[in-house]
């Protein structure tokens, strides 16, 4: 799935997003629990073009420990058939910052491999990851420290992001279901899927 390109400087691009190699064996998983030292949160990843979430167990719900979670999601923490991530391997959190409901999110260079239609799918991994969070509403990016624009499907390239410009990518439920989805992450998909609906219109 990956197809890399080799530019000026000879630094490949991802334009499509790349497999995590996933079993196409799903389970109905536990109901999410909280205990003392773990929360449960959703990631989002990409299956036929379009994003959905399953549910991992982290040490709390801060931005950052949510963000490096989703960089670094391998194949055996997601429970989904034939997931990809578009995000570039090797990409690392080099800062989250919350001002107000604003988190800008500073990734490293890796992350400006991506282009076309993954870029998207990766913006849309991140925003929707991230605006689950309490107190999260809008996404910001820098790449090694300096301002991006990223492109939505409902606003073009965008200085901020949120969930609502990366709704249209978002997987449809029932199709989701019957493609082997399991329970837990289903249940959530519907859930984020109906929010969505009610909040942007």
């Amino acid at each position: 799935l990956l197809l890399p390109a080799v530019t000026a400087c000879g630094v490949g691009v991802d334009e499509q997003p790349r497999p995590l190699g996933v079993s196409t064996t799903t389970s109905v998983a536990p109901q999410p629990v909280t205990t003392d030292g773990v929360e449960s949160s959703s990631l989002y990843v990409v299956r036929d073009d379009r994003v959905l979430p399953f549910t991992r167990e982290l040490a709390d719900q801060q931005p950052r420990t949510v963000l490096d979670a989703l960089v670094t999601t391998q194949a055996t923490d997601v429970p989904v058939a034939d997931a990809t991530t578009a995000i570039p391997a090797g990409t690392t959190v080099l800062g989250a910052r919350l001002v107000g409901r604003t988190l800008t999110v500073d990734l490293s260079r890796r992350f400006g491999r991506v282009v076309g239609p993954a870029r998207q799918a990766a913006v849309a991994q991140i925003v929707l990851s991230l605006t689950e969070l309490p107190g999260v509403d809008r996404v910001r990016f820098e790449v090694g420290g300096e301002p991006v624009t990223v492109p939505t499907p409902e606003q073009g390239d965008a200085d901020v992001v949120d969930a609502c410009d990366m709704a249209t990518l978002l997987a449809d439920p029932d199709a989701a279901e019957s493609g082997g989805l399991s329970a837990r992450s289903a249940a959530r998909l519907t859930a984020r899927s109906d929010e969505l609906r009610r909040t942007c219109g």
